[in-house]
């Protein structure tokens, strides 16, 4: 009786989503499409697949991947009360994880199960880190977790899945005995699911699951995700069909392949010699051997131009399913020396470039967007493990970068750059010769470094500490690293306490990249101004710190300019620093990132240092944190060129000053964050004539009007936990451009208002509520008191 109740509720589920029917129509349609190439009535069969279309909803991704079959039988096993653990096994590259995460950010997959949680297992696998990705998914904020222990972990999963309907994915599960450490931390209950992904058979006979084996695409399947990656909107042209659909072939049904193949052929001619090109480059037929695999995900490479292939693969340095911060990366590229200066006239700066670079990847889909940017740029990024896979084998046969995991530490060589996933005392330990040839060094895991960890890499040029690489205290040999171009300190202890940066990193005259933020700075020193490469400095300071005003040994009358500083995050916006701002000492600079301390500062002094803002003429970025209570702004404070404003708690911000911000000829992404609007946010015609983003999270405000051509380029709205709004302006649903609207946490007038909203131009508005609002708003209701 239970099974059949099961099949009951997944037939209602699918005949409310249109499955059965979609399915029905994609059999009519290629049927259709075989009839119109060989009738004359083609006009007439396109109409009737229009008409038909119309009334159904709109095909989801997975549809178009040939992904529909196999979504709707993996449903049917998670909804089936007689299964408490599904997996889905196939070969790597064939589409496991993303029919997982189809099934999982699915809506009714959502509303059956209310608590889920989802962990990337890899093969370097860690059950501690796979207890806290599944905590952070699971409750978002972990950082009262981040330094317990692994059952202390288990134990924390487990108590709060208990008693609940939960689904938990455990996606890319390498070896069976990993379900023996996971197990215990998932209570059984009539509503548990478990979901495992894998290219082991034998994990799925281990966990006792109903096992699915993921087919690969048929030929329609692969000409279909081929010609969407090539022509995307477009068809074939009917001269290159037959060598395209060979070219296919070649991929074996292999969804990675086709799209690492579909990267290649896009960036060639539509011609037949450059497609032949391609196809006898295609020297294989593809079986389940993962080496023959890796030939066509190489072609991908061997396409690549010569700057770019060292590029992609440095990506191979990141552990396997690592979010890979985008700007981040272009620094490293740059300290690495693959992007290179012109020295010509009016050419781009090295971030423009290293911004193409990354352009490209992507567009080949060698490349992974994991998070966007609120301007639509790329903020993390990742790779397929496959082809992270291929830039390690490229790599060790050229000593170009090496990663050791603890299982290959006796057999690593002396590589140019050495990225450590294990123990970093366990490494230090096997090796007795100086690291004399290695220039760039990378830690992501290991609890035990010690205060001589360095003393190996004197000649290292980068060196990037972050992850889960802790250090107890600061290395004692900083001052000796003269080469290094590309310092990052991210999390350098495992207790409460702070590290103090040492002094000694700025006498490091070769820096172009500093970021501290795992240490506190609390002042920095006169040999600030001698790091004339320096092009971006991220510091963490809670007490403030200021620039220094003066050189150390020279004339105070000269000035030193910072001709390359793109980015300054952190220091204090005191007088000191307002005055080098008037002096013209960072006329390059593009982000600005400032704290500013009401204590510290007289309160008839805020507008003269707001007012030395105006000599920034290159800015484009502008985070203002800690504002005082009575923030006032004018327009012509600030540098015309700015694309991009955040003011964080900045207290009392009163009618005028937006008006002020609705002048900005140039302004495209406004955030405010924790704050007082007291007076009515009227925004007239005219007003943020750019603006495309527009983020309130913890505003009071109590009404907001929109006048008929203001903010006329809006494209994204979030409303977060704004008390006291109690609707949004009527007119905001005219604008033609507005694309996504997210409200989280509403008050109930507001959540009330919108329910009768009839949303145009195929807007998506979502209403969302987070946990703990109410202690959440009396927080802040405390704070801005």
């Amino acid at each position: 009786m239970a099974g059949s109740s099961s099949h009951f509720k997944y037939d209602v589920f699918l005949s409310f989503r249109g499955y059965t029917r979609l399915r029905f129509i994609d059999t009519l349609y290629h049927a259709l499409i075989n009839k119109r190439i060989v009738t004359p009535w083609g006009k007439t069969i396109d109409k009737i697949v229009e008409e038909v279309s119309k009334r159904l909803p709109p095909l989801p991704l997975y549809v178009d991947l040939g992904l529909l079959d196999d979504f709707s039988f993996v449903i049917e096993e998670l909804y089936d009360a007689n299964n408490d653990v599904v997996s889905i096994i196939g070969m790597g590259g064939s589409g496991k994880t993303t029919l997982a995460q189809k099934i999982y950010k699915n809506k009714e997959v959502k509303g059956f199960f209310p608590c889920r949680g989802w962990s990337h297992v890899s093969k370097d696998y860690k059950p501690r880190e796979v207890f806290l990705r599944l905590l952070h998914s699971l409750m978002k904020s972990t950082s009262t977790y981040e330094n317990l222990e692994m059952e202390d972990l288990k134990k924390i999963v487990s108590n709060y899945l208990k008693g609940r309907k939960y689904l938990i994915v455990l996606d890319d599960m390498w070896e069976p005995e990993v379900w023996d450490d996971l197990k215990a931390a998932f209570p059984e209950s009539n509503g548990r699911k478990i979901l495992i992904t894998s290219r082991n058979e034998e994990v799925a006979n281990y966990t006792s699951s109903r096992p699915y084996k993921l087919p690969l695409l048929d030929k329609r399947e692969s000409w279909e995700l081929f010609c969407k990656k090539v022509f995307p909107g477009k068809e074939c042209p009917f001269d290159l069909e037959p060598l395209g659909r060979s070219i296919v072939e070649s991929c074996g049904g292999l969804p990675l392949a086709i799209v690492a193949i579909a990267g290649v052929v896009a960036k060639k001619k539509r011609s037949e010699r450059e497609w032949q090109g391609v196809k006898e480059c295609i020297h294989w037929h593809l079986t389940r051997d993962m080496t023959k695999v890796m030939d066509v995900l190489k072609l991908s490479y061997d396409s690549l131009s010569e700057e770019l292939k060292p590029c992609f693969r440095y990506l191979g340095i990141y552990p396997e399913d690592f979010k890979i911060p985008t700007t981040e990366l272009i620094q490293l590229w740059m300290a690495e020396g693959f992007i290179k200066e012109s020295g010509l006239p009016n050419s781009p700066e090295p971030e423009v470039v290293g911004e193409e670079y990354f352009k490209e990847l992507v567009d080949r889909n060698m490349v992974l967007v994991s998070r966007q940017r609120s301007d639509g740029g790329v903020k993390e990024c990742l790779i397929h493990d496959l082809f992270r896979d291929l830039c390690i084998i490229l790599s060790k046969a050229d000593n170009f970068f090496e990663v050791c995991t603890g299982s290959n530490i006796h057999t690593l060589s002396n590589p140019l750059r050495l990225s450590l996933l294990c123990s970093e005392v366990s490494y230090m330990s096997s090796i007795e010769t100086n690291q004399s040839s290695t220039r760039s060094l990378f830690f992501f895991a290991g609890e035990d470094s010690s205060h001589d960890s360095l003393k190996y890499f004197q000649s290292v040029q980068v060196l990037h500490l972050g992850g889960q690489a802790w250090f107890l205290r600061v290395p004692s040999n900083f001052q000796a690293m003269i080469f290094l171009k590309y310092l990052k300190i991210t999390i350098t202890t495992l207790t409460s306490e702070v590290t103090e940066a040492p002094q000694c990193i700025w006498s490091l005259s070769n820096l172009e990249t500093m970021d501290t933020r795992g240490w506190q700075t609390s002042y920095i020193p006169k040999e600030f101004w001698k790091l004339k490469r320096l092009r971006h400095v991220y510091i963490l300071s809670s007490d403030g710190a200021s620039l220094p005003t003066e050189e150390n040994g020279e004339d105070s009358r000269t000035k030193t300019i910072m001709w390359n500083l793109q980015t300054l995050s952190g220091v204090d916006f005191d007088t000191p620093t307002a005055f080098l701002f008037r002096e013209g000492r960072f006329c390059n600079l593009k982000k600005l990132n400032l704290w500013l301390n009401p204590e510290r500062e007289k309160h008839s002094l805020w507008h003269e240092l707001l007012f030395s803002l105006q000599h920034l003429v290159s800015l484009h970025k502008l985070k203002l944190n800690c504002c005082p209570s009575n923030l006032s702004i004018h327009a012509k404070w600030f540098p015309l060129n700015l694309a991009k404003i955040t003011l964080r708690a900045f207290g009392e911000m009163d009618c005028s000053s937006m008006k002020a911000l609705g002048q900005f000829p140039n302004l495209q992404v406004l955030k405010l964050l924790g704050g007082t609007i007291p007076d009515p946010l009227d925004c007239a015609t005219g007003d943020f004539p750019k603006l495309q983003v527009f983020k309130m999270m913890q505003v009071q405000v109590q009404s907001w009007t929109l006048e008929k051509g203001a903010m006329p380029r809006l494209r994204y709205l979030l409303i977060w936990d704004c008390i006291g709004l109690c609707q949004l302006p009527e007119q905001l649903w005219s604008l033609t451009t507005l694309a996504k609207v997210r409200v989280t946490d509403p008050s109930e007038e507001l959540r009330n208002s919108l329910q009768d909203v009839k949303v145009k131009h195929n807007c998506d508005l979502k209403i969302a509520h987070s946990i703990g609002i109410a202690l959440r708003r009396r927080m802040l209701k405390d704070t801005l008191k």
